[in-house]
C-alpha cells in the first residue's frame, strides 16, 4: 500500500499546531483495521526495556514457529503470523506517522526512520542493499526511500513470511527505543492480548509462576514465587539468579524477552539455570510449564489478624472493584490500619486510578496532565469519598510505576498515610494505544502526568517516607522488611 496519501501534510504542518485531519485519517485507518479504538491509559504497557516490570507484564504462551527465511530474533517473536513485505513495511510507517503526529514532545521523523532501518538490518542479520538516504527535510522523500530500500531488500522472502513480520516488528522496537519512554512502545498481537486480560482482571499463561525483576549491572532476580507456579516445586525460590535458559545466556537481555523465553506451551519443559545467594556457580533445573492464573488483587488479614493487607497488582475496574470489596470486608476487624501494597502495580486505566484515589481523598488536584501543546489540567476527585476510619500505609518498590506512583505522591502530600519501599520506577505519563492492521498496536506517550504538587515523578520517581531496601539474601530468607516496618508503624 502506497504512503503518499496524508504524508505531504507532514512538511506543511507549522511545530504546534494540530495534526492535519487527513494524515491522522491515514493513521485512523490502520486502527479502524483492527477494530480497536486508542485506549487512554496511565500504566505502563509492553514497551520492551524501558518499563522496569515483572514477568507478570510481558507477552504470554509463545510456541517458536520456523519461518522460510530468517527465523524470530527472540522468543517474543514466536506464534507469529506470515504477511508480505509490503504489510510490513505499511506497519512501520503507521508506527512512524503516530509516533511523529502523536507524541508528547516534538520528534525528529528522520532519525525515527533512521532507527527502523537499523532495526530491521539487525534482525534480517545485514540488509543486502544500501541504506536508504534519510535527509529529514522532507518527510514524504524519506518515508519513500526508506521504502524502496526496505522492499528491495526484502525481495530474498517472496510471498507472505514470518520473517516479514519479525523484520517490521524490530524495526518498530528500534524506534521505540531510540524514544526512551517507557509509555512508548510496541505490542505483538499476543502481548496486546495479554495487556487486555489483564484489564478483565485476570492473567493466565503458561509457565512456571515467577516475578521477576532487575537492577541495572545486575542479574535478573526471582522476585516472588506465584501460587500455582511449578518453579518452587523445582528448587527455585526468591532471591535467586536467573542466569540462562535453555542454554541462552539471559546477561543481555531485557525482562521482556526473558520471561517469554520462560513461557511456553503447558506441559512442555524448560532448563533454567539459577544461582542461590552465596553460590559460586549455577545449577540448572528442568521445570515443567504450568496454567498460572495471577489475581490482580490479593487480601489478607496480617499483623496478628489487626492489620488489613491488600495487594493491587494494576488499576482496572475489576481491580478497583475488588480492593474497594476487600477492605470493606476486612476493616472490621482491622483496628490497626490498613496497608495497600503497590509493589507490583504497574499502573492502569487514568480514570480508574482517579476513581480509586478519589475513595480516600475528598481534596485535590490529585496531579496535572500536560498536552503537547502545553495545556495543563488539574486532575481532581470524583466525589466518591469514603474515606478511612484506621491509618493507611502504602507500599512501593521500582516496580510501582505510572498511576501508582502518582497515587503514592498523592497519598504522600496529603498525609493521609505514611508510604514505605524504595524509590518508585520513575515511569510516568498518560498515553494511547493504537492497533495495527495485523492486530499488533503501539501506545504512545500522548501527555504528562506530573504529581499533586506539579512535581515531576517521570525519570525521577518518588522518594518514599520510609526507605527500606530488600536484599537478595532476605528474599531467599522468606523476610519482608518492608511488610515489617509497615506494621510496626501501624502498632501491629
Amino acid at each position: 500500500m502506497p504512503f503518499r496519501h496524508g504524508l505531504s501534510a507532514f512538511t506543511r504542518r507549522a511545530p504546534e499546531a494540530r495534526t492535519p485531519w487527513h494524515l491522522r485519517e491515514t493513521v485512523a485507518r490502520a486502527i479502524v483495521a483492527i477494530g480497536v479504538a486508542a485506549t487512554v491509559i496511565a500504566g505502563c504497557t509492553p514497551a520492551d526495556a524501558f518499563t522496569p516490570r515483572i514477568s507478570s507484564d510481558v507477552a504470554g504462551s509463545p510456541t517458536v514457529v520456523p519461518a522460510p527465511s530468517v527465523a524470530p530474533t527472540t522468543a517474543v517473536d514466536a506464534n507469529l503470523k506470515p504477511i508480505l513485505a509490503e504489510q510490513g513495511v505499511q506497519l512501520i510507517a503507521n508506527a512512524w506517522l503516530l509516533f511523529a503526529n502523536e507524541y508528547v514532545e516534538p520528534l525528529d521523523p528522520g532519525a525515527l526512520l533512521r532507527a527502523a532501518w537499523n532495526g530491521f538490518e539487525t534482525a534480517t542479520s545485514g540488509a543486502t542493499v544500501p541504506a536508504p538516504v534519510i535527509r529529514g527535510v522532507d518527510p514524504q522523500a524519506d518515508i519513500d526511500a526508506f521504502e524502496a530500500a526496505y522492499l528491495e531488500a526484502s525481495r530474498t522472502t517472496p510471498g507472505p513470511s514470518t520473517a516479514h513480520s519479525v523484520a517490521a516488528y524490530a524495526a518498530i522496537r528500534a524506534m521505540v527505543k531510540a524514544i526512551g519512554d517507557c509509555h512508548t512502545g510496541f505490542s505483538t498481537p499476543a502481548q496486546l492480548a495479554e495487556a487486555n486480560q489483564r484489564q478483565e482482571g485476570v492473567l493466565r499463561f503458561a509457565g512456571i509462576g515467577v516475578r521477576i525483576k532487575r537492577k541495572k549491572g545486575e542479574p535478573a532476580i526471582v522476585y516472588e514465587l506465584i501460587p500455582g507456579g511449578s518453579a518452587g516445586k523445582a528448587g527455585i525460590k526468591p532471591g535467586d539468579a536467573l542466569m540462562a535458559v535453555d542454554g541462552t545466556s539471559l546477561v543481555d537481555l531485557d525482562l521482556d524477552d526473558i520471561a517469554a523465553r520462560i513461557r511456553g506451551k503447558e506441559g512442555t519443559s524448560v532448563q533454567v539455570a539459577i544461582q542461590h545467594p552465596g553460590e559460586k556457580a549455577p545449577r540448572t533445573v528442568s521445570i515443567a510449564r504450568v496454567a498460572i492464573s495471577e489475581k490482580v488483587v490479593e487480601s489478607r488479614l496480617v499483623g496478628g489478624d489487626r492489620v488489613a493487607l491488600v495487594r493491587v497488582n494494576g488499576f482496572s475496574a475489576t481491580a478497583q472493584d475488588q480492593a474497594l470489596a476487600a477492605i470493606g470486608s476486612l476493616q472490621a476487624k482491622a483496628t490497626k490500619g490498613v496497608i495497600l501494597d503497590l509493589r507490583t502495580n504497574g499502573g492502569g486505566d487514568l480514570n480508574v486510578f482517579l476513581s480509586f484515589l478519589s475513595k480516600f481523598l475528598k481534596d485535590g488536584p490529585f496531579g496535572y496532565e500536560t498536552s503537547r501543546k502545553g495545556d495543563r489540567i488539574a486532575l481532581g476527585p470524583d466525589g466518591s469519598y469514603a474515606g478511612l476510619k484506621v491509618p493507611l500505609v502504602v507500599l512501593v518498590s521500582d516496580s510501582t510505576a505510572s498511576a501508582a506512583e502518582a497515587f503514592s505522591a498523592a497519598v504522600k502530600r496529603y498525609g493521609i498515610g505514611k508510604v514505605v519501599g524504595t524509590r518508585t520506577a520513575g515511569c510516568v505519563g498518560i498515553g494511547s494505544r493504537y492497533g495495527l492492521p495485523d492486530g499488533s498496536a503501539v501506545s504512545v506517550t500522548t501527555r504528562k502526568l506530573s504529581g499533586p504538587a506539579g512535581e515531576e515523578l517521570n525519570r525521577v520517581g518518588l522518594e518514599p517516607d520510609e526507605v527500606v531496601e530488600v536484599s537478595r539474601e532476605e528474599l531467599a530468607a522468606g523476610k519482608d522488611p518492608v511488610l515489617d516496618r509497615a506494621l510496626k508503624l501501624l502498632g501491629a
